[in-house]
């Protein structure tokens, strides 16, 4: 293990997380970018199957969406994933489903036909 990787702070993204991608390139001193069945997308949403930290202390992510080729799986091992520091947590704002709600509640009325009271009841 690195001397360093004592001192990192992980976020540790847990299992189901949704979460963004926010670099998709080749980092420097890779010889090898993805192949285009495991390419991921800055901006794209994708969602932790599990995380793991490797031999050098980085924070491995699994995706469901997308999975590693075999020449990865041959050359990382249980570690081919993607490095944490290409992703950030997806931010679900509560809100958004209290404005859901409301806006739902919006359509009801405007679509709400009133029923016609029979004569004799009235």
């Amino acid at each position: 293990m690195r001397r360093d990787a004592v001192c990192r702070v992980f976020v540790m993204y847990r299992s189901g997380q949704k979460i963004v991608c926010v670099y998709d390139g080749l980092y420097p001193g890779y010889i090898r970018g993805f192949s285009a069945s495991e390419q991921i997308v800055k901006g794209e949403i994708y969602t932790v199957l599990r995380s793991i930290v490797d031999d050098d202390g980085d924070e491995i992510l699994h995706l469901h969406e997308v999975c590693r080729d075999e020449e990865s799986r041959t050359i990382w091992g249980d570690s081919a994933g993607y490095v944490a520091t290409r992703f950030r947590p997806l931010i679900e704002r509560k809100t958004d489903t209290g404005m859901a709600v409301l806006e739902q509640i919006r359509r009801d009325v405007e679509s709400y036909v009133p029923h016609k009271i029979p004569e004799d009841v009235r």
